[in-house]
C-alpha cells in the first residue's frame, strides 16, 4: 500500500508544496494583502462571491496582523532558530507561517496547534518553539 503524499503531521503536502522550490506557504496577511490587489480583477471575473467568503475569513483570522509585521515575525523566527545549536533539524517553512498566523500563547497551544512541533524532541527543540513563541507574544503586545 502507497503512503499517502498528504500528511501535515509529518510536513508531507504532495509534490506541489513538498517541493520548496515551486511554492512557500503565505501568511494570512500576505493572503488578505493578495486578495485586495486583486479584488478588481476578481470582481472583472463576476469572482465576488468567492473573493468575499475568502476575505471574510482571511479578516477574521489574520488578527489585525499587517505584512510587514508577519515578515518581521518569519525573520525573529528565523533569527530564534539560527541562534539555536544543535536542534534535530530546521523549521519547515508551513511551521514558521503557522507560528505567525496562529500567534500561539505558549509551548502547549504551539505544539497541540502544530503538532509536527514534538518532532524536536530534544530540550533544544523545546527551547526553541519557546523562544519563539516569547518573541511573537512580545512583539504582538507592542502593536
Amino acid at each position: 500500500m502507497e503512503e499517502d503524499p498528504y500528511d501535515v503531521n509529518k510536513l508531507q503536502f504532495g509534490p506541489i508544496f513538498g517541493d520548496r522550490t515551486k511554492a512557500e506557504p503565505l501568511t494570512l496577511a500576505a493572503v488578505r494583502d493578495l486578495l485586495q490587489k486583486q479584488h478588481h480583477q476578481l470582481l472583472a471575473q463576476e469572482k465576488e462571491p468567492l473573493f468575499q467568503g475568502a476575505m471574510n475569513y482571511v479578516e477574521k483570522a489574520a488578527l489585525e496582523l499587517k505584512v510587514d509585521t508577519a515578515k518581521e515575525l518569519m525573520a525573529i523566527i528565523r533569527e530564534k532558530e539560527r541562534a539555536t545549536s544543535n536542534r534535530a533539524r530546521d523549521l519547515h517553512p508551513f511551521e514558521v507561517a503557522q507560528l505567525v498566523n496562529l500567534a500561539p500563547d505558549d509551548y502547549d497551544v504551539a505544539i497541540s496547534l502544530i503538532p509536527s512541533l514534538l518532532d524536536f524532541g530534544d530540550n533544544n527543540g523545546k527551547d526553541l518553539v519557546v523562544g519563539i513563541v516569547d518573541a511573537i507574544r512580545d512583539r504582538l503586545q507592542i502593536q
